[in-house]
Protein backbone atom coordinates (compact mmCIF):
# COMPACT_ATOMS: atom_id res chain seq x y z
CA UNK A 1 0.00 0.00 0.00
CA UNK A 2 1.29 3.44 -0.90
CA UNK A 3 0.24 6.38 1.18
CA UNK A 4 0.98 10.02 1.81
CA UNK A 5 0.43 12.05 4.94
CA UNK A 6 -1.98 14.43 3.24
CA UNK A 7 -3.96 14.57 6.47
CA UNK A 8 -1.26 16.72 8.10
CA UNK A 9 -3.61 18.71 10.29
CA UNK A 10 -2.69 21.33 12.83
CA UNK A 11 -4.55 22.93 15.69
CA UNK A 12 -4.02 26.55 16.70
CA UNK A 13 -5.63 27.51 19.99
CA UNK A 14 -5.18 30.88 21.60
CA UNK A 15 -6.79 33.12 24.18
CA UNK A 16 -9.60 35.36 22.97
CA UNK A 17 -7.99 38.25 24.86
CA UNK A 18 -6.12 39.40 21.78
CA UNK A 19 -4.27 37.18 19.34
CA UNK A 20 -2.24 37.50 16.28
CA UNK A 21 -0.96 34.95 13.79
CA UNK A 22 2.62 33.73 14.13
CA UNK A 23 4.72 31.93 11.52
CA UNK A 24 5.38 28.25 12.11
CA UNK A 25 8.56 26.44 11.16
CA UNK A 26 8.48 22.88 9.84
CA UNK A 27 10.41 21.76 12.93
CA UNK A 28 7.62 23.00 15.21
CA UNK A 29 5.23 20.24 14.19
CA UNK A 30 4.75 17.12 16.25
CA UNK A 31 4.82 13.84 14.36
CA UNK A 32 2.74 10.73 15.07
CA UNK A 33 4.25 7.25 14.43
CA UNK A 34 2.38 7.09 11.12
CA UNK A 35 3.71 10.47 9.96
CA UNK A 36 0.75 12.75 10.73
CA UNK A 37 1.95 16.26 11.55
CA UNK A 38 0.07 18.32 14.11
CA UNK A 39 0.63 21.47 16.08
CA UNK A 40 -0.71 22.74 19.39
CA UNK A 41 0.09 26.38 20.12
CA UNK A 42 -1.25 29.11 22.37
CA UNK A 43 -0.97 32.76 21.32
CA UNK A 44 -2.09 36.06 22.85
CA UNK A 45 -2.13 37.61 26.27
CA UNK A 46 -4.11 37.07 29.45
CA UNK A 47 -4.36 34.36 32.08
CA UNK A 48 -3.56 30.90 30.80
CA UNK A 49 -6.45 28.48 31.25
CA UNK A 50 -5.49 25.79 33.74
CA UNK A 51 -5.26 22.27 32.40
CA UNK A 52 -8.68 20.64 32.60
CA UNK A 53 -10.44 24.00 32.89
CA UNK A 54 -12.63 25.77 30.39
CA UNK A 55 -12.18 29.07 28.68
CA UNK A 56 -13.38 31.08 25.70
CA UNK A 57 -10.93 30.52 22.87
CA UNK A 58 -10.77 31.00 19.17
CA UNK A 59 -10.10 27.61 17.61
CA UNK A 60 -8.80 27.06 14.11
CA UNK A 61 -8.07 23.82 12.25
CA UNK A 62 -6.38 23.56 8.89
CA UNK A 63 -3.82 21.85 6.69
CA UNK A 64 -0.14 22.71 6.87
CA UNK A 65 -0.40 24.38 3.45
CA UNK A 66 -2.61 27.03 5.04
CA UNK A 67 -5.97 25.71 3.86
CA UNK A 68 -8.45 26.34 6.65
CA UNK A 69 -11.04 23.72 7.63
CA UNK A 70 -12.91 25.86 10.14
CA UNK A 71 -12.51 28.73 12.59
CA UNK A 72 -14.84 29.43 15.48
CA UNK A 73 -15.23 31.04 18.90
CA UNK A 74 -16.12 28.43 21.48
CA UNK A 75 -15.81 27.32 25.07
CA UNK A 76 -13.12 24.65 25.01
CA UNK A 77 -11.46 22.32 27.49
CA UNK A 78 -7.83 23.41 27.52
CA UNK A 79 -6.31 19.95 27.11
CA UNK A 80 -6.55 18.76 23.48
CA UNK A 81 -5.34 15.46 22.13
CA UNK A 82 -5.22 14.06 18.60
CA UNK A 83 -6.30 10.45 19.01
CA UNK A 84 -6.93 8.93 15.58
CA UNK A 85 -6.02 9.23 11.92
CA UNK A 86 -9.35 9.04 10.14
CA UNK A 87 -8.22 8.31 6.59
CA UNK A 88 -4.76 8.62 5.02
CA UNK A 89 -4.59 9.06 1.26
CA UNK A 90 -3.10 6.74 -1.35
CA UNK A 91 0.20 7.60 -2.99
CA UNK A 92 2.28 5.26 -5.12
CA UNK A 93 5.59 6.64 -3.90
CA UNK A 94 5.43 5.80 -0.19
CA UNK A 95 5.15 2.45 1.58
CA UNK A 96 2.42 1.77 4.10
CA UNK A 97 3.23 1.26 7.76
CA UNK A 98 1.67 -1.42 9.93
CA UNK A 99 -0.41 1.16 11.75
CA UNK A 100 -2.16 2.28 8.57
CA UNK A 101 -5.59 1.12 7.49
CA UNK A 102 -5.99 -1.94 5.27
CA UNK A 103 -6.99 -0.80 1.81
CA UNK A 104 -7.75 -2.21 -1.61
CA UNK A 105 -5.26 0.26 -3.07
CA UNK A 106 -2.39 -1.85 -1.73
CA UNK A 107 -1.11 -4.02 -4.55
CA UNK A 108 0.75 -7.34 -4.75
CA UNK A 109 3.06 -7.85 -7.74
CA UNK A 110 2.39 -11.19 -9.43
CA UNK A 111 4.99 -12.72 -11.74
CA UNK A 112 3.36 -14.21 -14.82
CA UNK A 113 3.46 -17.85 -15.80
CA UNK A 114 1.57 -20.84 -17.17
CA UNK A 115 -0.93 -22.64 -14.95
CA UNK A 116 -3.84 -25.05 -15.13
CA UNK A 117 -7.01 -23.01 -15.03
CA UNK A 118 -10.03 -24.84 -13.67
CA UNK A 119 -9.77 -28.28 -12.13
CA UNK A 120 -11.23 -31.74 -11.92
CA UNK A 121 -12.67 -31.66 -8.40
CA UNK A 122 -16.22 -33.00 -8.77
CA UNK A 123 -18.64 -30.99 -6.67
CA UNK A 124 -22.23 -32.03 -6.14
CA UNK A 125 -24.07 -28.74 -6.37
CA UNK A 126 -27.41 -30.33 -7.17
CA UNK A 127 -27.02 -30.27 -10.95
CA UNK A 128 -26.63 -33.16 -13.39
CA UNK A 129 -23.51 -35.24 -12.69
CA UNK A 130 -22.22 -34.90 -16.26
CA UNK A 131 -22.16 -31.09 -15.93
CA UNK A 132 -20.48 -30.78 -12.54
CA UNK A 133 -17.13 -29.62 -13.90
CA UNK A 134 -18.29 -28.59 -17.36
CA UNK A 135 -17.70 -24.87 -16.89
CA UNK A 136 -14.44 -25.25 -14.91
CA UNK A 137 -12.71 -28.07 -16.77
CA UNK A 138 -8.87 -27.95 -16.55
CA UNK A 139 -6.87 -26.35 -19.36
CA UNK A 140 -3.51 -24.55 -19.65
CA UNK A 141 -3.42 -20.74 -19.58
CA UNK A 142 -0.55 -18.26 -19.63
CA UNK A 143 -0.71 -14.86 -17.95
CA UNK A 144 1.77 -11.98 -18.04
CA UNK A 145 3.09 -10.03 -15.05
CA UNK A 146 0.44 -7.94 -13.30
CA UNK A 147 -0.47 -6.46 -9.92
CA UNK A 148 -3.59 -7.25 -7.91
CA UNK A 149 -5.10 -5.91 -4.69
CA UNK A 150 -3.78 -7.40 -1.48
CA UNK A 151 -7.27 -6.75 -0.09
CA UNK A 152 -10.73 -6.29 -1.52
CA UNK A 153 -11.67 -2.64 -2.05
CA UNK A 154 -13.06 -1.38 1.24
CA UNK A 155 -15.89 0.93 2.15
CA UNK A 156 -13.32 3.54 3.16
CA UNK A 157 -11.66 3.26 -0.27
CA UNK A 158 -14.98 3.78 -2.04
CA UNK A 159 -15.92 6.69 0.22
CA UNK A 160 -12.55 8.33 -0.42
CA UNK A 161 -13.06 8.29 -4.19
CA UNK A 162 -16.83 8.54 -4.62
CA UNK A 163 -17.89 10.41 -1.47
CA UNK A 164 -20.69 7.95 -0.66
CA UNK A 165 -21.02 4.44 0.77
CA UNK A 166 -23.51 2.19 -1.08
CA UNK A 167 -22.95 -0.84 1.19
CA UNK A 168 -25.80 -2.55 3.01
CA UNK A 169 -23.60 -3.17 6.06
CA UNK A 170 -22.26 0.28 6.88
CA UNK A 171 -20.16 1.44 9.84
CA UNK A 172 -17.37 -0.98 8.90
CA UNK A 173 -14.71 1.04 7.07
CA UNK A 174 -12.44 -1.96 6.47
CA UNK A 175 -15.22 -4.27 5.31
CA UNK A 176 -15.38 -4.74 1.53
CA UNK A 177 -17.64 -2.30 -0.26
CA UNK A 178 -20.72 -4.08 -1.64
CA UNK A 179 -23.86 -3.35 -3.60
CA UNK A 180 -21.71 -1.98 -6.42
CA UNK A 181 -22.36 -3.02 -10.01
CA UNK A 182 -19.69 -3.66 -12.63
CA UNK A 183 -20.79 -0.38 -14.23
CA UNK A 184 -20.41 1.50 -10.91
CA UNK A 185 -16.90 0.14 -10.55
CA UNK A 186 -15.85 1.54 -13.93
CA UNK A 187 -16.74 5.03 -12.65
CA UNK A 188 -14.79 4.41 -9.43
CA UNK A 189 -11.75 3.26 -11.39
CA UNK A 190 -11.87 6.27 -13.71
CA UNK A 191 -11.96 8.68 -10.76
CA UNK A 192 -9.25 6.81 -8.84
CA UNK A 193 -6.97 6.79 -11.88
CA UNK A 194 -7.50 10.51 -12.43
CA UNK A 195 -6.90 11.32 -8.78
CA UNK A 196 -3.76 9.21 -8.40
CA UNK A 197 -2.47 9.26 -11.99
CA UNK A 198 -2.28 5.48 -12.25
CA UNK A 199 -3.90 2.62 -14.20
CA UNK A 200 -6.20 0.62 -11.95
CA UNK A 201 -8.60 -1.83 -13.59
CA UNK A 202 -10.46 -5.01 -12.75
CA UNK A 203 -8.51 -8.27 -13.06
CA UNK A 204 -9.29 -10.63 -15.89
CA UNK A 205 -10.75 -13.98 -14.86
CA UNK A 206 -7.45 -15.65 -15.78
CA UNK A 207 -5.43 -13.23 -13.63
CA UNK A 208 -7.87 -13.62 -10.77
CA UNK A 209 -7.61 -17.42 -10.67
CA UNK A 210 -3.82 -17.42 -11.12
CA UNK A 211 -3.46 -15.02 -8.17
CA UNK A 212 -6.00 -16.92 -6.07
CA UNK A 213 -4.09 -20.15 -6.59
CA UNK A 214 -0.87 -18.52 -5.41
CA UNK A 215 0.70 -17.67 -8.76
CA UNK A 216 3.88 -19.59 -9.43
CA UNK A 217 3.89 -20.64 -5.75
CA UNK A 218 0.62 -22.53 -6.08
CA UNK A 219 0.05 -25.40 -3.66
CA UNK A 220 -2.91 -26.67 -5.71
CA UNK A 221 -5.26 -25.98 -2.82
CA UNK A 222 -9.03 -26.14 -3.01
CA UNK A 223 -9.39 -22.64 -1.55
CA UNK A 224 -7.16 -19.60 -1.84
CA UNK A 225 -4.50 -20.26 0.78
CA UNK A 226 -5.28 -23.80 1.90
CA UNK A 227 -7.59 -26.81 1.98
CA UNK A 228 -9.29 -25.78 5.24
CA UNK A 229 -12.00 -23.33 4.21
CA UNK A 230 -12.48 -21.88 7.70
CA UNK A 231 -8.83 -20.79 7.85
CA UNK A 232 -8.99 -18.70 4.69
CA UNK A 233 -12.61 -17.84 3.88
CA UNK A 234 -15.74 -16.24 5.32
CA UNK A 235 -18.64 -18.35 4.09
CA UNK A 236 -22.01 -19.63 5.33
CA UNK A 237 -20.52 -21.84 8.07
CA UNK A 238 -18.55 -19.09 9.86
CA UNK A 239 -19.59 -15.65 8.59
CA UNK A 240 -22.77 -15.03 10.64
CA UNK A 241 -24.26 -14.05 7.26
CA UNK A 242 -22.29 -10.81 6.93
CA UNK A 243 -19.04 -9.60 5.36
CA UNK A 244 -16.03 -9.11 7.62
CA UNK A 245 -13.14 -6.63 7.65
CA UNK A 246 -10.54 -7.54 5.06
CA UNK A 247 -7.34 -9.36 5.97
CA UNK A 248 -8.48 -11.14 9.15
CA UNK A 249 -7.98 -14.70 7.93
CA UNK A 250 -4.94 -16.47 6.49
CA UNK A 251 -3.36 -15.06 3.33
CA UNK A 252 -2.50 -17.23 0.35
CA UNK A 253 1.01 -18.13 -0.82
CA UNK A 254 1.71 -14.70 -2.33
CA UNK A 255 0.19 -12.63 0.47
CA UNK A 256 -3.32 -11.96 -0.87
CA UNK A 257 -6.34 -12.08 1.46
CA UNK A 258 -9.99 -13.09 1.06
CA UNK A 259 -9.88 -14.43 -2.49
CA UNK A 260 -12.09 -17.22 -1.20
CA UNK A 261 -15.29 -16.00 0.45
CA UNK A 262 -16.17 -12.72 2.16
CA UNK A 263 -17.45 -11.00 -0.97
CA UNK A 264 -17.98 -12.02 -4.59
CA UNK A 265 -15.46 -10.22 -6.80
CA UNK A 266 -16.24 -8.79 -10.23
CA UNK A 267 -13.75 -9.54 -13.00
CA UNK A 268 -13.16 -7.51 -16.15
CA UNK A 269 -14.37 -9.96 -18.77
CA UNK A 270 -17.58 -11.73 -19.66
CA UNK A 271 -18.05 -15.37 -18.77
CA UNK A 272 -17.23 -17.51 -21.82
CA UNK A 273 -16.84 -21.28 -22.18
CA UNK A 274 -13.45 -22.81 -21.52
CA UNK A 275 -11.92 -24.61 -24.55
CA UNK A 276 -12.76 -27.94 -22.89
CA UNK A 277 -16.27 -26.89 -21.79
CA UNK A 278 -18.98 -29.43 -22.69
CA UNK A 279 -21.81 -26.93 -22.26
CA UNK A 280 -20.72 -24.41 -24.85
CA UNK A 281 -23.09 -21.73 -23.57
CA UNK A 282 -22.27 -18.07 -24.16
CA UNK A 283 -23.13 -15.82 -21.22
CA UNK A 284 -23.99 -12.14 -21.54
CA UNK A 285 -22.72 -11.46 -18.03
CA UNK A 286 -19.53 -10.35 -16.29
CA UNK A 287 -17.54 -12.94 -14.37
CA UNK A 288 -17.80 -13.23 -10.57
CA UNK A 289 -15.20 -15.18 -8.62
CA UNK A 290 -14.45 -16.24 -5.05
CA UNK A 291 -17.91 -16.75 -3.56
CA UNK A 292 -19.19 -14.73 -0.62
CA UNK A 293 -20.11 -14.80 3.07
CA UNK A 294 -23.56 -16.18 2.21
CA UNK A 295 -22.40 -19.06 0.03
CA UNK A 296 -21.73 -22.69 0.82
CA UNK A 297 -18.23 -24.11 1.09
CA UNK A 298 -18.03 -25.46 -2.46
CA UNK A 299 -18.80 -21.97 -3.84
CA UNK A 300 -15.63 -20.44 -2.34
CA UNK A 301 -13.29 -22.81 -4.22
CA UNK A 302 -10.73 -21.09 -6.46
CA UNK A 303 -12.15 -22.90 -9.49
CA UNK A 304 -15.78 -21.92 -8.97
CA UNK A 305 -17.24 -19.60 -11.63
CA UNK A 306 -20.30 -17.41 -11.70
CA UNK A 307 -21.55 -14.36 -13.55
CA UNK A 308 -24.08 -11.55 -13.30
CA UNK A 309 -25.31 -8.75 -15.52
CA UNK A 310 -23.05 -5.68 -15.36
CA UNK A 311 -25.83 -3.58 -13.81
CA UNK A 312 -26.49 -6.01 -10.93
CA UNK A 313 -26.10 -4.72 -7.34
CA UNK A 314 -26.21 -7.12 -4.40
CA UNK A 315 -24.93 -7.05 -0.78
CA UNK A 316 -22.70 -9.99 -1.78
CA UNK A 317 -21.00 -8.22 -4.73
CA UNK A 318 -17.70 -6.31 -4.45
CA UNK A 319 -14.30 -6.26 -6.15
CA UNK A 320 -10.54 -5.95 -5.95
CA UNK A 321 -8.30 -3.87 -8.18
CA UNK A 322 -5.58 -4.88 -10.62
CA UNK A 323 -2.97 -3.10 -12.72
Amino acid sequence: MKLETAFALFFTIWSSMGCESQSTAESDYNLTPSGLKHLNVQHGEGQKVMEGGEGMVKEKMGYTDGTELYSTDSTLIYTAELVKIIRPQYNENQDIGEEMKKSGFEMIQVQGGTFTMGGSNLVDDGGPAELRIADECPHPVRVHDFSIGKYEVTQADWLEIMGTNPSKQKNCAECPVEQVSWNDIQKFIAKANEKYDTHFRLPTEEEWEFAAKGGNNSGNYIYSGGDNAKEVAWFSDNSEDKPHPVGLLKANAIGIYDMSGNIWEWCHNEKTPYPCDTIGKIFDSKVLRGGSFSHRQHNVRVNDRNARNASMKLPTLGFRLAK
